[in-house]
């Protein structure tokens, strides 16, 4: 299996190494650290949404996405703005962000559209028996 690194590197075409050695929040972090924190951010991702979610036993094309999502998500930090650091406070203006606004954009929408086609985010329904009416 490729490494993050690889995969962005596959799919981009730029150095992982090289752009994270440039993100001034990241300056004492390897690559390595990175790309666990993007993947250690995706699986929580599903996790508070899906605590029954494991990688190992998911299908083929599910593990494609879920690792599309963290190639995503990682262009989006290196890129953009870590949001899952982010206070919310900012510094020019002096307004503070809602945390509902710092939590909907800690996720890039190629990740989270990765995670939905790969149907990762949801448990399946419950057998709702004779209670269910629709």
């Amino acid at each position: 299996m490729k490494t993050l690194s690889d995969r962005y590197s596959d799919k981009f075409g730029e150095n992982l190494g090289n752009l994270v050695a440039t993100i001034p929040q990241y300056d004492t972090i390897t690559v390595d650290g990175f790309c666990n924190r993007i993947h250690d951010f995706i699986e929580d991702y599903i996790m508070l949404r899906n605590p029954t979610y494991d990688f190992e036993s998911i299908a083929p094309y599910q593990k494609t996405l879920v690792e599309d999502a963290e190639v995503y998500q990682a262009f989006y930090v290196v890129h953009g703005v870590d949001f899952t650091q982010a206070s919310g406070y900012d510094s020019n203006s002096g307004a503070l962000m809602d945390k509902a606004t710092i939590r909907e954009r800690q996720i890039c929408d190629n990740a989270r559209n990765r995670l939905l086609r790969a149907r990762v985010l949801h448990r399946k329904p419950r057998d709702m028996g004779a209670r269910y009416d629709g």
